[in-house]
């Protein structure tokens, strides 16, 4: 268990990297030799490929997002994917740490925004659920984004949060039909396009080869730490025996000299792990 979770965490950060690159880089504001140079490792947005859409009780397929099932499995591990646009883009990820020799069967269950274990969905999270109940996965893997369309970010109410009822309501029960859960936790930061300016100076300082030492950006661990997502997951991993974090954040934060930085670019060593 141990080691499937520190290789997932490390083909978290590497995913990590190449989707930022692939979404965030402005290819007019850097030299084409670094963009090539970082191109080589990107992977597609998403990377679905070696299996079909099911149209089934999950409802009607629209790509990426929908019931995704991987065909031409031939082992006996049985794996669920479950959650919102991460899951379309990182379930590749899965895929290689349990290719089709490996499987059973492997499927893969998205929808815009919401992880139907977490978030209540008016029939799709009942199909999920009687799905799991049917198939009993070995293992089930929630991979998703925390966001405000999901209530996620919304404060912590203590003892009255819904949030958080809803979150172990729904890993309480998945909890009955497998064997571990995988659950992806929350980044520290959020390196979106409000951020391309910073990442094209940093793709700049690579092509330069200047030092990187004030490339990072700066952290509020405090805040990160005290945010609701974390405080909910903290009492989820409490209350949820079966459940596992995955967890990169401390790949992404530096620790020296007394200050915090995100390492949002990621250090060399990290990038050659894409």
């Amino acid at each position: 268990m141990e080691n499937l979770l520190i290789c997932l965490k490390y083909a978290g950060i590497s995913w990590l990297l190449c989707w930022k690159w692939e979404t965030i880089l402005r290819p007019d504001c850097v030299q084409k030799a670094a963009i090539a140079m970082n191109l080589k490792y990107a992977k597609s947005m998403y990377n679905l490929t070696g299996g079909i859409f099911v149209d089934d009780g999950f409802g009607r397929p629209t790509p990426p997002f929908g019931h995704y099932s991987y065909q031409n499995n031939t082992g006996s591990t049985t794996i669920v994917v479950i959650g919102n646009s991460w899951a379309t883009q990182q379930s590749y990820l899965i895929r290689n740490l349990f290719p089709p020799e490996s499987t059973k069967s492997f499927d893969v269950f998205t929808m815009p925004a919401l992880c139907v274990v977490l978030h209540p969905e008016k029939g799709k999270t009942q199909f999920v659920m009687e799905f799991l109940r049917e198939i009993r996965p070995d293992y089930v893997f929630l991979l998703l984004r925390y966001n405000e369309h999901a209530h996620d970010l919304e404060p912590f109410q203590g003892d009255q949060d819904m949030v958080l009822k809803n979150y172990l309501d729904g890993l309480l029960e998945v909890s009955k039909y497998t064997n571990a859960i995988f659950l992806e936790v929350d980044q520290p930061f959020k390196c979106d396009h409000s951020t391309a300016d910073y990442l094209n100076r940093f793709v700049d300082l690579l092509q330069k080869g200047d030092g990187l030492e004030g490339a990072d950006l700066p952290f509020n661990e405090t805040e990160f730490l005290e945010s609701p997502v974390q405080k909910r997951l903290k009492i989820v991993f409490e209350k949820c025996p079966k459940c596992h974090p995955i967890d990169i954040s401390e790949e992404l934060i530096e620790r020296q000299r007394g200050m915090l930085k995100t390492k949002c670019a990621a250090s060399p060593a990290a990038r050659d792990r894409c």
